[in-house]
């Protein structure tokens, strides 16, 4: 269910209820970078107005977590595409290092020598 932000918050990012609507609509309701939907009941899951924080230009709509992340991270594209290619492509590929942590779910472990 779409809840529309106070006319207070829709006025700091200079949009219109309607506006906002649109990329509500766009979104299908769901952040477009984690793809969880939105939910006001859970903080969280929260839809913000998100805005380049360079131009101050408004770029949509995302979970309260995802925007919080962008901020963090002060809006870094490299610092996102260096996070996909280390989560693609770990240290551990480069030496050939496969080993699992100590806390490993038994399911993942592999069956020890002379099983």
């Amino acid at each position: 269910m779409i809840v529309i932000p106070p006319a207070s918050q829709l006025r700091k990012f200079n949009l219109s209820a309607s506006q906002y609507i649109a990329l509500w609509d766009l979104t299908g309701g769901h952040c477009p970078l984690c793809s969880k939907p939105f939910n006001s009941k859970i903080p969280a899951r929260n839809a913000c107005i998100d805005h380049d924080h360079r131009t101050f230009k408004v770029r949509g709509l995302v979970c309260a977590a995802c925007n919080y992340e962008l901020g963090v991270h002060h809006d870094n594209a490299n610092w996102f595409d260096a996070c996909a290619r280390y989560l693609r492509y770990p240290s551990t590929y480069q030496i050939g290092l496969n080993v699992l942590v100590a806390d490993a779910p038994p399911s993942l472990q592999s069956p020890s020598k002379g099983e």
